[in-house]
């Protein structure tokens, strides 16, 4: 049970090896804060926020804060979050680290990991194991692919695959364009456009709605396995800058 909460919970919260010149402030990328329920299996199993800002440094910071719900909460009572620093470049979202923590004063499932660009490695610790990674062409971390994404579709691009250091490997995923929905939501009626995510292999696939009107941030989610749903999110408020 613990391992499905961590699951649910981390949903949302799916360039060379050398250092990218940094581009102009980017402007396409608005801060805000989305909160959303999720549904387990007929399960209210809890909530989780989003939340896109800006350090005094300049760089973006992107975070995830879950709690658990109801039987789920028996469980698994502490907040969940994962948090990415990132930069834009001229080749796009670089992540500079990556942070998971599941509340717990254990450390088996947290995880912490830099990312060095003008080294080429992603180097740090995951579920209490040592990391030491060759960086790909536009590798992502579990939060910084969201924005990545969200940047592509801000951008006019439609996404086709992303790169993701998944611990100890990078693993690609393939995305597909799924058409368009008018969506009823607690922000009103809405414009989507679907995005099917897929790693090569796996019986699970996650599908997600994103609205333009509000920046592509994503307003509905779902994962399936096998055809059949797991989970989904909905959003419940949205605050933008």
């Amino acid at each position: 049970m613990r391992r499905v909460v961590l699951m649910l919970l981390g949903a949302l919260g799916t360039v060379a090896a050398n250092a990218a010149e940094p581009s102009a402030p980017d402007d396409s990328l608005k801060p805000f804060l989305a909160r959303y329920g999720i549904v387990w299996r007929g399960f209210n199993a809890g909530t989780t926020e989003l939340e896109l800002s800006r350090a005094a440094d300049g760089q973006f910071v992107y975070a995830s804060r879950a709690k658990a719900k109801g039987l789920f909460r028996a469980v698994f009572s502490e907040e969940i979050t994962q948090t990415t620093w990132f930069t834009v470049t001229n080749g796009g979202v670089q992540p500079a680290r990556y942070r998971a923590d599941d509340g717990t004063d254990d450390t088996d499932r947290d995880i912490a990991v830099d990312f060095d660009w003008a080294t080429g490695r992603a180097s740090g610790t995951a579920e209490d194991k040592a990391v030491d990674v060759a960086l790909e062409a536009g590798a992502q971390d579990a939060m910084s692919i969201q924005i990545a994404l969200m940047r592509d579709l801000l951008d006019g691009n439609k996404p086709s695959a992303y790169r993701l250091l998944d611990k100890d490997r990078i693993k690609e995923y393939s995305y597909t364009y799924e058409g368009e929905a008018r969506l009823k939501t607690v922000l009103g009626e809405l414009d989507t456009v679907i995005y099917r995510a897929q790693r090569a292999g796996s019986k699970r696939v996650t599908r997600t709605w994103y609205a333009p009107s509000v920046g592509y941030v994503a307003v509905r989610a779902e994962q399936l396995r096998e055809g059949k749903r797991e989970w989904q999110m909905e959003i419940r408020s949205l605050k933008r800058d």
